[in-house]
């Protein structure tokens, strides 16, 4: 995956992170988070979460969306979800941890909550059409 040069998004930061229920071995939600991002999370007492400004993190979502043409969804959600220079989706946790990539719509599906991923970038939009073009 390249960032096209010809698009400026400023400066990048991708964060995901999921809280971890009483119920939940750690260790299985690490994995669910590394399957999307594979990144070094830390636990913070309550949520296991990380952040980077590597682009190339989100090799994974960028070809899985594609692979199964996603990105009509994925854009409502990135333009649903978009603050002042943020995005946030849902993603289904119990898919991530097979390594599939599925958004939720709310906190409510799934039984466990979904993983968090946050983009923020000083020109957002230009991050939304570039990765989930209309």
């Amino acid at each position: 995956m390249q960032n096209d040069p010809q698009v400026d998004f400023g400066k990048v930061t991708i964060s995901l992170s999921a809280k971890i229920n009483p119920s939940e071995d750690m260790e299985k939600v690490r994995e669910a988070l590394s399957n999307i991002i594979p990144m070094n999370y830390s636990f913070d007492g309550r949520m296991l979460k990380a952040r980077t400004q590597d682009l190339e993190a989100l090799t994974n979502v960028y070809e899985k969306i594609r692979a199964k043409r996603s990105l009509g969804v994925l854009r409502r959600l990135l333009l649903r979800g978009m603050g002042d220079d943020s995005s946030t989706i849902l993603l289904n946790r119990q898919a991530a941890y097979v390594g599939s990539v599925v958004f939720c719509e709310t906190e409510m599906e799934g039984p466990l909550g979904p993983l968090t991923l946050v983009v923020k970038a000083d020109k957002i939009m230009n991050f939304i059409d570039w990765i989930a073009p209309h």
